[in-house]
C-alpha cells in the first residue's frame, strides 16, 4: 500500500500523524542503513525530536582512505579560502592595514 493511499484512508488527524511518524521512522532507518561506517546515526524531525537512533558496528575512523586526489579549478579571489595559513596571512595583513588607516 502506498503512502498516499494510507494517508487517504486515515479518518482522523491522529491516524494521519501516526502514519507519517511510522513512515518517517522507516525512512530514517533506511538512511542509517545506507551509511554503515558511522558509529551512530540519528534522525530528527523539524521540531528537533529524535525520530531514530541506531548504533552501528564500525567508527568513522575505519573508513577506507584509499582514493585519488584531484585538483578542483578555483578562481583566484577564492584562493584565500583554500588554506588556513593563507587565510590567516590575508587576515593579518588586513588587520595591519586597518590599524595603519586608523592612525
Amino acid at each position: 500500500m502506498s503512502l498516499q493511499s494510507k494517508l487517504t484512508a486515515a479518518s482522523t488527524r491522529e491516524q494521519y500523524v501516526a502514519i507519517l511518524k511510522i513512515t518517517l521512522h522507516e525512512l530514517a532507518t533506511a538512511h542509517c542503513a545506507a551509511w554503515p561506517m558511522m558509529r551512530a546515526c540519528r534522525s530528527r524531525s523539524e521540531e528537533g525530536q529524535l525520530v531514530s537512533s541506531e548504533r552501528l558496528s564500525e567508527p568513522i575512523s575505519l573508513w577506507p582512505t584509499n582514493g585519488r586526489s584531484v585538483m578542483v579549478p578555483t578562481p583566484l579571489p577564492l584562493w584565500i579560502f583554500s588554506s588556513p595559513i593563507l587565510s590567516g596571512a590575508v587576515a593579518f595583513i588586513g588587520f595591519i592595514g586597518l590599524h595603519a588607516v586608523s592612525r
